[in-house]
This record gives C-alpha cells, structure tokens and sequence, in this order.
C-alpha cells in the first residue's frame, strides 16, 4: 500500500462482546508474527555508489539526524513503541505523520520499470527516533517493543554497523 502497510487481513478474536483485531501479512512468505519494518532514513553514508545505487544495507558513516523509524502495521496513535540501542534502557519513539522512508525508496527504485507503482502518501503509523550522536564505530543492535491499544505487544531487532 502507498503508506507502506504491506498487504494482508483481520483475524478478529471475540471475548464475549469484546473484540481484539490481528493484523496478518498475507501471501506465501508472510511471517504471521511480523509486526512492523524497521529502516534508518537516510541511509548510512557509503551506502550508495556515485550513481545512487544502494550498495550496501545498514553499513556506513553516521550522517548527523539519522532516524531509525519503525512503519507498525496498521498501528495508530493509541499504540506505543519504544526503542533500545545496544541493551540499552527502552526509550519511548515519536509518531509522526510522514512517508514510510523504505516505500519512497521502492518507489524510487522501480520508477520507470513494468513494477513501477503509485507514489507513497503520508502514514500515521510511523515512529521515529534520532540515533544518539555518540554511538561508536562498530556493529550496533536495536530492539523495537510495541503494545497496540488492544494490549497485543510485539518485538523486532534490527542491525547495524557505523565505519570510521
């Protein structure tokens, strides 16, 4: 979808007159537990050739106001999500009203082709949260906690590594 939702469907759990949706990725490589997509935007400096081309994937230089932002499937304001860096203490992310930064990528990246696609629109369910700018050369974890409005919690990790 154009706010980077990706395609699936409702399984609704019913409680008596209490109802808890469940977002699930559809198609034959949807992981049921996958909740969100996390990037950094903009990417690593050295990630791209001199061409633009990306050439590598989270590895580069810390360019100063990088963002890890988390695109939460179908979440909302209602909804929270925390982040921590390197085993660190969890620190609660910004929703922003913005495009998903891997959306604006692809569509950039198939403008053109036969899988070209409609431009991406504005999302509300993106969180951000500036790398600090003292973090070290070096391999570096994030871990990234939500809790929907409905008390679902869900958990993702990403990677990344910062040259000299």
């Amino acid at each position: 979808m154009q706010d980077g939702n990706p395609n699936g469907y409702y399984v609704l759990d019913f409680d008596g007159a209490k109802v808890t949706p469940r977002f699930i990725l559809s198609g034959e490589n949807a992981n049921l537990n996958e909740r969100m997509r996390i990037v950094l935007d903009p990417l690593l400096d050295g990630t791209r050739d001199a061409d633009g081309n990306i050439v590598a994937i989270n590895r580069g230089r810390l360019i100063p106001g990088t963002k890890v932002v988390v695109n939460l499937y179908d979440g909302g304001e209602r909804d929270s999500v925390n982040v921590s860096f390197d085993g660190g203490q969890f620190l609660e992310m910004r929703n922003v009203l913005r495009n998903d930064p891997f959306m604006v990528r692809q569509h950039a990246k198939y403008t053109g082709t036969p899988d070209a696609f409609s431009s991406p629109q504005p999302s509300s369910h993106i969180w951000e949260y500036e790398l600090p700018a003292d973090l070290t050369a070096g391999l570096h974890a994030v871990v990234v906690q939500s809790k929907d409005e409905f008390g679902q919690e869900a958990s993702q990790s990403f990677s990344f590594e910062l040259l000299d």
